[in-house]
């Protein structure tokens, strides 16, 4: 995906304020990006210079927020401020931008930001001078005789930077589609990430974290469940199984339930809208299954489960960052689904089994939905080969990375019994759920008790040594090295099937010997 600060100039980092320690205004990648139209401008003597290029300005706002900051109990200004998301490259005078940056470097050292350590931290770093020494810094403090306007401040600030950012990128649409192989879904795919970046104040940065003891006694609060027990509302949650595991039916069964408020395998859910991104399914196809799913569970096809059947287009991540927050906030959506995850995987350019490029995608994906509000659900395949002889979290294809990614790994193995299946899950958040057992009933997967979760398929392995053959070997009171000898086996293969005797109950181990019950 192709950055927004591509066609920006890069600013030169002082090194001398680096070292005081503090934050360089303009010195970060968004804060170029943002601050694109002060290129090559120079610092006015006055504070109240005009803004280049008629762009929005809130001199005042800015002036007076500064001001509060280096007053007296300045410190929570500065924190309100940084949660708003507002950074040095926030303010249209650059001179303003130095002094707040001085004020945050105070607040990250557990100083005290008033207005002579601000001054000696600017001293110190030799920049005191270039903002205008101190008839600057009393010209600041004169402004905001109180800080009771500081939030009114902080507010019109962070409007009015946005407005700046808005502008630029208006500017660079301009130049973006008078190009002469200028794509316009691209463009606006680009445009609506961009634009959902700029209006939220949470891609301002790191900011100062929370010490622990805050964390504590003001813990955040517990986001709502989707799925009781399961999966959080922002959570995230991979399911994969084997081919032909009637993985679509099983999505599709949960989109349903969550959309109606109905259980979901047994498991209570939260009503909520539903987004489905479809990219392998013809649309008829997924239309007779939904339909059926819904006459199944005796409800009427929901009017808040969204459908996007992508099968064909050449949908990729770039495209969802620009359509999917817009779509969630627009109908409250409280789950995506993707389906299948290597569709949209491989159309942005992640190799499946690069941990990197995995990584890199997912991450994506979970910004743009969970960080707007709505749970995250990826289908995936498992790996070829023996997956019940895998721990359950690494039956699914590709790089590790995506074994690890999700709140939620749940798995469908397929059972001994035909037309059956296991389910399991790793838990990131809540108590471990015992593995469940599901007989098949088209169109849903149904739990069925008298079935052993335990009892997987397995496959690709010939059984050229049957239980039953080392069973036939066994003369009563054999020790294991007697018995192994007998049937002429392997340690491993030995050791494997008569494990399979003793869960069976045909063989009875006591003190070292075994014998049939």
């Amino acid at each position: 995906m192709e950055s927004n600060t591509a066609n920006c100039p890069q600013p030169q980092r002082d090194p001398q304020a680096d070292a005081a320690g503090f934050v360089v205004p303009f010195a970060d990648d968004e804060a170029a990006a943002s601050a694109e139209w002060l290129r090559a401008r120079p610092i006015s003597a006055k504070s109240d210079a005009p803004v280049v290029g008629g762009l929005p300005g809130a001199t005042e706002a800015e002036t007076g927020l500064v001001a509060c900051c280096v007053q007296d109990f300045g410190a929570p200004i500065v924190l309100r401020a940084i949660a708003a998301g507002i950074t040095s490259a926030s303010f249209s005078d650059e001179k303003l931008g130095i002094v707040f940056a001085a004020a945050v470097s105070l607040v990250r050292s557990n100083e005290t930001p008033d207005v002579h350590i601000v001054a000696a931290r600017l001293q110190a770093s030799q920049q005191l001078k270039r903002i205008g020494d101190w008839p600057f810094i009393v010209s600041i403090t004169t402004s905001a005789p109180t800080q009771a306007h500081a939030a009114l401040h902080i507010k019109q600030v962070v409007n009015a930077h946005r407005l700046r950012r808005l502008q630029a990128r208006a500017r660079r649409v301009i130049d973006d589609v008078a190009q002469p192989n200028a794509d316009a879904v691209e463009i606006s795919a680009e445009i609506h990430a961009d634009l959902d970046r700029i209006g939220d104040s949470s891609s301002a940065g790191l900011g100062l974290g929370v010490t622990a003891d805050v964390l504590c006694s003001s813990p955040p609060p517990i986001p709502a469940e989707l799925i009781a027990g399961v999966l959080y509302r922002s959570g995230t949650m991979m399911l994969s199984g084997p081919s032909k595991s009637r993985k679509t039916y099983t999505f599709l069964d949960l989109g349903v339930s969550v959309a109606t408020g109905n259980p979901w395998l047994g498991f209570p859910t939260a009503k909520g809208s539903v987004s489905y991104i479809n990219f392998e399914l013809s649309e008829h196809s997924f239309q007779r299954r939904l339909a059926a799913i819904c006459t199944a569970k005796r409800v009427l096809p929901p009017a808040n489960f969204h459908a996007f059947n992508l099968r064909g287009r050449p949908a990729n991540m770039m495209m969802l960052a620009g359509e999917l927050p817009r779509l969630i906030k627009q109908h409250d959506i409280r789950l995506v689904v993707l389906d299948p995850w290597y569709k949209i995987s491989a159309q942005s350019g992640a190799e499946e089994n690069s941990n990197d490029g995995q990584a890199r995608i997912l991450a994506e994906a979970e910004r743009i939905v969970t960080g707007n509000g709505a749970a995250l659900v990826v289908g995936h395949h498992f790996s070829k080969g023996d997956s019940a002889s895998k721990n359950s979290i690494d039956r699914a294809a590709g790089a590790g990375a995506m074994a690890r990614w999700g709140d939620v790994i749940a798995t469908l193995s397929e059972h001994e019994e035909a037309d059956a299946m296991t389910l399991e899950f790793h838990l990131r958040d809540f108590a471990p759920v015992a593995p469940i057992a599901l007989r098949w009933e088209l169109p849903l997967w149904r739990r069925d008790a008298s079935l052993d979760p335990a009892k997987l398929k397995r496959v690709g392995r010939s059984d050229a040594h049957p239980s039953s053959e080392l069973l036939a070997k066994l003369i009563d009171g054999m020790n294991a090295a007697e018995w192994r000898d007998a049937a002429g086996w392997s340690e491993s293969t030995f050791r494997r099937k008569r494990d399979d005797l003793l869960h069976a109950g045909k063989v009875v181990g006591s003190m070292g010997t075994y014998r049939r019950p």
